[in-house]
């Protein structure tokens, strides 16, 4: 919790753009080193980190990509729309308590299984509608 207030304070320095991406780990440890508070690179929270690096307007950002993957999904035959849907509620879920975007093993993980369930919304909008019945 240490690391969200922290983080909380360098947001509310810096709300609408931020400290700049890449950031975090210079502006936060400063940040931490006034509050005599435990030095840290990653928030485990990537609401945080983006709202750290990127202000609101990052946040705004990354939500607005978690709601196109949900709203999108009704575009996807049902299988692939519960599937897409799960990905986006998973991945935002794991961003409360990860930064999940820049851990390697995760980010990349997510990125796959978007690409994977996602790939051709466009050509398959009307199958929807066939497996429907």
């Amino acid at each position: 919790m240490r690391f969200y207030r922290g983080a909380l304070v360098v947001i509310a320095r810096h709300p609408i753009f931020g400290t700049g991406t890449g950031s975090f780990n210079r502006v936060y440890n400063d940040q931490a080193a006034i509050e005599n508070q435990a030095l840290t690179t990653n928030p485990h929270n990537e609401y945080l980190m983006i709202g750290v690096q990127t202000g609101i307007l990052g946040v705004a950002a990354l939500l607005a990509l978690l709601g196109t993957l949900w709203f999108h999904a009704a575009r996807l035959p049902v299988g692939d729309a519960w599937r897409g849907r799960g990905v986006a509620l998973a991945l935002a879920i794991n961003c409360l308590f990860n930064s999940s975007l820049l851990d390697h093993v995760d980010g990349q993980s997510f990125a796959f299984q978007i690409g994977l369930f996602y790939f051709g919304v466009r050509g398959r909008e009307d199958q929807r509608h066939h497996h429907d019945l």
